[in-house]
């Protein structure tokens, strides 16, 4: 992950970012015999996992074919920020390690960030990315996913290759603030998931945290409690 150096704070995008939008390459998965519109199809399934949570606020919009497949670029804000959320099978510098099937990488603010009419165009496309006002620290403001195009991918995970809505679901829960779940077979469990019917699935603690960093009123309350104390030893 690309983030902001110093204190961390709660990566999350803010309620005036959304919709939040995703594009994927129009270069697509080259020679995979996947079609773009099979790998839109994918994103949005894998997105609306997130979105159809009833305890949860977070929404996207339907994901768009874009013509870039690299997750670099610049803005005024920082090297690597371009402000566009980029899904990738293609970049052409990113290096994986050899246990890495994606990531997720983002950028988010360390101090509050103030946005007017002067610095609203986060990318320089001559169009407004953000709402004027002032943001909190760990303000999601970029977040691109890419896929190690060099494995074998599939709509099913049949046959030795890899889900693609499965691991899709796992990168987007990181791109909108989750952590790996210390909980065997949840999405967010650093491990790929060999049970193909349950793993494009979100699980119980999965729910629980992506309703809890975007809690929708009143379900949220309705339906989760809190635990405080102390810890003694």
């Amino acid at each position: 992950f690309r983030i902001a150096s110093g204190a961390i704070a709660e990566a999350k995008w803010d309620e005036r970012q959304m919709p939040i939008e995703f594009f994927l390459s129009t270069d697509g998965f080259p020679s995979s015999g996947i079609t773009n519109e099979q790998l839109v199809t994918e994103m949005d399934a894998a997105l609306a996992t997130f979105q159809d949570l009833p305890a949860s606020a977070i929404h996207f919009a339907p994901v768009a074919l874009g013509a870039g497949n690299s997750t670099g670029g610049d803005s005024a804000y920082a090297s690597g920020l371009d402000g566009r959320n980029i899904i990738t099978f293609t970049d052409p510098t990113f290096v994986f390690s050899p246990s890495v099937l994606a990531v997720c990488s983002y950028v988010r603010t360390q101090e509050p960030l103030v946005i007017t009419d002067d610095n609203a165009d986060i990318d320089g496309d001559g169009v407004r990315d953000m709402p004027n006002g002032t943001y909190p620290p760990g303000t999601l403001l970029d977040a691109d996913v890419i896929f190690d195009g060099a494995r074998p991918w599939s709509l099913t995970g049949g046959g030795g290759t890899f889900d693609i809505r499965q691991v899709a679901m796992h990168e987007f829960g990181h791109c909108i603030g989750m952590s790996h779940s210390s909980i065997p077979g949840a999405t967010m469990w650093p491990v790929y998931n060999l049970d193909l019917a349950a793993g494009p699935q979100l699980k119980t603690d999965d729910i629980a945290i992506a309703s809890r960093i975007y809690p929708e009123a009143p379900q949220y309350a309705q339906s989760y409690g809190t635990i405080r104390g102390r810890v003694i030893s």
